[in-house]
Order: structure tokens, then C-alpha cells, then sequence
């Protein structure tokens, strides 16, 4: 039986998706016809919060390795995190090398280099805290 769930977070972003999609996400492979498999965004979105306060400072984006004989067709690479503020605007970047990008005051490229995860996080958020995650569903159909 296919239950579809839509979650206040997701209405966020203007998504729902169904429990079977969302398992078959979770192991790279869609059952049925392979164009079912091309219309999953292979994302999975964590919201992001520092500190006690429980607020959501802002979403990760982390781009899904592809299934095989899906075509690459996104404008980043698997293994891409984009870091997004709550209004959902692009603030920062880790690379598939685990390098670090933000802007600066002038919108121009800041390299944050190489460092583990929550470091970088940190630094794009320009918090001292430890980010703590929580998961979205994983390749949410667009």
C-alpha cells in the first residue's frame, strides 16, 4: 500500500513525497519503470541548528550518488552539500573534495579549505557551536 506523507518541513519546499519512494531513495533504486528514477531530485536535505536554542538556522542539501543509467543532468556533482539560510538562499558550499566556499560582504567566493564537516558548517553559519542535524527526506520527487 503506497501512503503518501507530507511533513510541515517539506510544505516548506513546497514537496510531498511517498513511503515507498523514500525507501527506495534510501537504497539508490526506484521499483517500476526507469523513468520513475529520473524524476527524483537524489537530494537529501538536513535542517541545521546550533547550540541550545533549537532554532533552524538554515538547510544542507547533500547531492545523492546517481543510480546506474540515470544521465547526469544536475548542476552539481554527487558528494556536492550546498548550505542555505531559511530563506532558502545559497550561502556556502562544500565540494565533493570537502572543500569549503561562502561569500563574502561583497558576494564574492570566500575559500574556507579543507576541514571536517561540522567545522565547515560552522564556519559557513559563522557559529562556534557544534551543528547538530535533522534529516529531511532523502530524494524527495520534484
Amino acid at each position: 500500500m503506497l501512503r503518501c506523507v507530507l511533513t510541515a518541513s517539506l510544505l516548506l519546499f513546497g514537496l510531498t513525497a511517498c513511503a515507498s519512494r523514500e525507501a527506495a531513495a534510501d537504497q539508490g533504486t526506484l521499483p517500476g519503470h526507469p523513468a520513475l528514477a529520473q524524476q527524483v531530485d537524489w537530494t537529501h536535505t538536513h535542517e541545521i541548528r546550533f547550540g541550545m536554542d533549537g532554532f533552524v538556522s538554515g538547510y544542507m542539501v547533500e547531492f545523492l550518488n546517481l543510480p546506474a543509467g540515470i544521465d547526469e543532468a544536475r548542476d552539481y556533482p554527487a558528494g556536492t552539500v550546498l548550505l542555505q539560510d531559511t530563506a532558502l538562499r545559497t550561502i556556502g558550499m562544500i565540494s565533493p573534495g570537502n572543500r569549503a566556499y561562502t561569500f563574502d560582504d561583497e558576494n564574492q567566493i570566500v575559500d574556507l579549505g579543507v576541514g571536517g564537516r561540522d567545522d565547515q558548517v560552522a564556519a559557513i553559519y559563522k557559529r562556534t557551536e557544534r551543528p547538530q542535524y535533522t534529516s529531511l527526506f532523502p530524494g524527495v520527487p520534484r
